[in-house]
């Protein structure tokens, strides 16, 4: 490689990430966006440099011994080409024109910044959902070098003030060791970045649907006290309670991410629908009981027919006494 002249390996990627804030978190997609200043810097021994030109001991357009140049001129000068794992979607923050900028140092470091929105998947199981959390990995590292060629370091920046309001509370924490290597059929990689732990947030669940939900369970067990013979006003009741928690367990499946099997709140709901069925159930068979013990001995139609055929009975008998006598 012609840019590792007068270098030792490994070629080494300082990155630098000022993360603004995490603007999103898609639960169906499996995403996360990030709004950050992406930063990048590398050695370039190659460049030669006026040690004894004023702009080094200035401060005008940045700190002493560096010097700002406009982005543009990266065109002439090399840089790594970087990748970054996982990537859905890479966005350049522009106002007048591109947030960015380039700065070269004494040593003949190259800084190279830019603000960016970042989205990238991040796999998550929602079996627990919404008592679940997840762990989502930022890494970057070079597209081209493998780690015997290019290593890499990188720090964070995170201030949580900015954070705008999520369903998940956001934890920044490092890369652990395991993850800072990239495996691949072409060869295994070096990978610096920071890691996100996300945990849901569950005050909302327990309001909307765990709350409603067990006291509509406890009011169908109410309607025990209920006389059963106010067939209508029990009836009623438990019937309306089944349908709205069939409601409310549809609203939630409408919501709630795509996971491998019956979910925490799924199942919650289930068992509560089951519990008001069981309560219908019962009602149902107490009410066959009743209809069973109220039934008569005897039914008209049998009463009438005992009547007439004693009726006819005794005719007969009486005229087979006189034929006799006679």
């Amino acid at each position: 490689d012609s840019h590792l002249i007068n270098k030792s390996l490994p070629w080494n990627y300082d990155f630098k990430f000022v993360v603004e804030e995490i603007s999103n978190v898609n639960d169906k997609a499996q995403t996360m966006s990030i709004s950050m200043y992406f930063g990048v810097s590398w050695l370039d021994p190659r460049l030669k440099i006026n040690s004894s030109a004023s702009e080094w001991s200035e401060a005008r357009t940045g700190p002493k011994n560096e010097v700002n140049i406009s982005p543009g001129s990266l065109r002439y000068i090399w840089y790594p080409e970087l990748e970054i794992y996982g990537l859905e979607k890479f966005g350049r923050q522009r106002v007048l024109k591109e947030m960015s900028g380039v700065r070269i140092r004494k040593n003949k470091t190259i800084h190279y910044e830019l603000g960016v929105r970042i989205t990238i998947s991040c796999r998550m199981m929602f079996d627990d959902y919404p008592l679940d959390a997840h762990t989502c990995q930022f890494q970057v590292g070079s597209y081209y070098d493998s780690n015997k060629t290019v290593q890499c370091s990188s720090s964070y920046v995170y201030d949580q003030i900015r954070q705008r309001s999520l369903q998940h509370y956001i934890t920044f924490e490092e890369l652990p060791e395991k993850d800072r290597s990239v495996v691949l059929p072409s060869g295994t990689y070096a990978a610096c970045g920071f890691q996100i732990q996300l945990v849901r947030k569950q005050m909302q669940y327990l309001v909307q649907v765990y709350l409603p939900s067990c006291m509509f369970v406890v009011t169908s067990w109410v309607s025990f006290l209920i006389k059963p013979e106010v067939v209508p006003g029990r009836m009623a009741l438990l019937v309306t309670l089944f349908l709205v928690l069939i409601n409310i367990f549809n609203s939630v499946r409408e919501r709630a991410p795509i996971s491998s099997k019956l979910n925490a709140i799924d199942l919650y709901l289930v068992v509560c629908i089951f519990l008001v069925f069981g309560a219908l159930m019962e009602y149902a068979v107490i009410l066959l009981l009743l209809k069973q013990r109220r039934k008569p001995k005897r039914s008209i139609d049998s009463g009438l027919r005992k009547m007439f055929n004693n009726g006819e009975a005794q005719p007969l008998q009486g005229g087979s006494t006189n034929f006799e006598a006679g």
